[in-house]
């Protein structure tokens, strides 16, 4: 017999209870995710960009952009509608280079200074130091839009294997079903239907079903507590047959 367990709820850690168990010898796979790339890459630790226009009427500014998912044009254009605002016109400009994967910031105005060496945000746009005045500047490093590399799928009624999170020179036993690089950019859906790779169950009957998502530094994955929806695939330890013959299908 072969099933269909579908996890479902709101945050990276949900659970299902079996009416009925599931009794005997089984392997489990990863069947399906479905998610939102949710969880923020601007916070309040790295949310601030300053900048000055000197001369007759001098000021200083600090753009604080609001905590979420951004990708750079994002960020781009939320900094040049806030300057609009502010009535600075158009002093610099925030943009990106697709093959060396840096950021450049091109300041247009002879009065403006880019304080990027004092903004939080140089993590994310990959600068260390340094006041940017007019003329084109490419940042020292390449663009860090998100910590998160890698995506592991954790379940609790497989058995642990050794694997990699913290570093080649760090392992630890962990019960991962299934682990995957996000391909989409900030705030768009991601839906994994990977190959199945299945891994035995710990237990010869499976009841209280629960996943989790982390990081590759095994940090837990916060996503604004949106929906996720998980689906694994159950069949008998010894069932070598091909994954997608479904005639004999339970779904629970």
């Amino acid at each position: 017999m072969e099933y269909t367990i579908s996890p479902k709820g709101k945050g990276t850690r949900v659970r299902k209870s079996l009416d009925i168990p599931i009794i005997g010898d089984y392997q489990i796979a990863l069947q399906g995710l479905d998610m939102w790339y949710a969880w923020p890459n601007i916070t309040d630790k790295n949310n601030e960009l300053k900048y000055s226009i000197e001369g007759a009427g001098a000021v200083a500014r600090t753009i604080v952009i609001p905590p979420g998912a951004y990708d750079l044009d994002e960020i781009a254009e939320y900094v040049q509608k806030w300057i609009r605002n502010k009535g600075d016109g158009n002093p610099f400009v925030i943009g990106g280079n697709t093959n060396t994967l840096k950021t450049y910031i091109d300041v247009t105005s002879d009065n403006c200074v880019v304080k990027i060496g004092d903004s939080s945000i140089k993590s994310v746009l990959g600068w260390n130091t340094g006041n940017l005045r007019k003329g084109t500047h490419v940042s020292e490093k390449k663009l860090t839009i998100t910590d998160v590399n890698h995506i592991f799928v954790h379940c609790n009624v497989i058995r642990g294997e050794y694997v990699h999170l913290r570093g080649d020179s760090n392992i630890s036993r962990q019960t991962v079903l299934s682990s995957f690089y996000p391909l989409v950019s900030p705030g768009y859906r991601i839906i994994k239907e990977p190959r199945l790779y299945y891994k035995q169950a710990n237990t010869v009957e499976i009841k209280d079903v629960e996943v989790w998502l982390t990081d590759q530094n095994d940090n837990p994955i916060y996503n604004g507590d949106e929906e996720i929806f998980i689906s694994l695939h159950v069949i008998p330890y010894w069932d070598k047959r091909a994954y997608n013959k479904k005639k004999y299908e339970t779904r629970i």
